[in-house]
Formats: C-alpha cells, sequence, structure tokens
C-alpha cells in the first residue's frame, strides 16, 4: 500500500490508485489547510508561523516611513492563512476569497487611523482573490494619499523549519 501525504493533487492520485486497487493511506499536508473531513493539515503552522514573522518585519519599515504594505498571503482558494495571519499581525485590513472587499470602508478606516496618528497599515490579502493586491495597492495610495507597497511572500513560506505543530 501506499501512505500518501499532501493536498488535493495528492488525494486525488491516491484515489485513482485507490480504485485500481492499490491500497491507500492519506495524510493531510498542505500548507492551505483545505482538505475537507479535517480541521488542521500538516504545513499550515509553520506557514503561518513563517509569515507572521515576515509581516512583523515589514510593519518595521512601515512605521519608520509612514506607510502601507499590502501583503499577498498563499493559501489557493482559501482565505485561512490570510485571516489568521492578519488577526495574529494587527493587519488594518483582511481580504479573503470567501469574502468580498469592501474598499470604500479600507480607505476610510486607514485615513481615520492616519488623522488618528497611525504610521503604518498592514493590509493581508489571500492569493485566491487573484490580481487584487497588485490593484489595491495604487488604488490606496491614491485615495489615502499614504505611500503603498506590494509583497508577495509566494513560496518562501512553504520552507524553514517546521513548528512544534507540524513536527
Amino acid at each position: 500500500g501506499i501512505v500518501a501525504i499532501g493536498g488535493d493533487g495528492t488525494f486525488r492520485g491516491a484515489t485513482d490508485l485507490s480504485r485500481k486497487g492499490i491500497p491507500c493511506v492519506c495524510i493531510p499536508g498542505t500548507i492551505d489547510n483545505d482538505i475537507a473531513s479535517t480541521d488542521y493539515t500538516i504545513g499550515y503552522d509553520t506557514a503561518m508561523n513563517t509569515a507572521i514573522r515576515m509581516v512583523d518585519n515589514l510593519r518595521d519599515t512601515c512605521e519608520s516611513h509612514f506607510r502601507c504594505n499590502v501583503v499577498e498571503v498563499m493559501g489557493r482558494h482559501a482565505g485561512y492563512i490570510a485571516l489568521n495571519v492578519g488577526l495574529a499581525t494587527g493587519a488594518s485590513q483582511i481580504v479573503v476569497p470567501e469574502i468580498k472587499p469592501d474598499e470604500t470602508r479600507m480607505y476610510e478606516e486607514i485615513i481615520t487611523g492616519k488623522r488618528r496618528g497611525k504610521r503604518n497599515y498592514i493590509i493581508i490579502v489571500a492569493e485566491g482573490v487573484e490580481g487584487y493586491a497588485e490593484t489595491i495597492t495604487g488604488k490606496i495610495q491614491e485615495f489615502t494619499g499614504i505611500e503603498t507597497r506590494f509583497t508577495r511572500l509566494g513560496h518562501v513560506v512553504r520552507g524553514g523549519s517546521p513548528t512544534l505543530r507540524d513536527r
């Protein structure tokens, strides 16, 4: 038999093999945390912690330069990484594919923060909201007057030393 560790593609392949008579056991291992019938996938915690460290580093620059940074995180069509990283880092806004973003409210909240003396803004966007992070970067700067940069964390969150939970 086969022990298959992976995500959607791995599980589909193992299903095909099972139909051909090869016994398979599947262990959910994907940073996206989007496997049905499980609450947790191996790699998810490590990816979130890696992204949190990177966003914390970006926040330092945002603070010192009075800037906004739009950060795109992985997660395919699921907003789990974006949601949890956004909450953990105190992001100003979190954009996930499951909920349509309210851009007007986003600009208003940034402008309100600016009036109150806030010096840094982090907007976390899930990659499943395709093309949105880059587009909203320019719009934020245009509507708020705050210098805004785009950062795609990309595949770097897939690597590194696994957290205790993933080990």
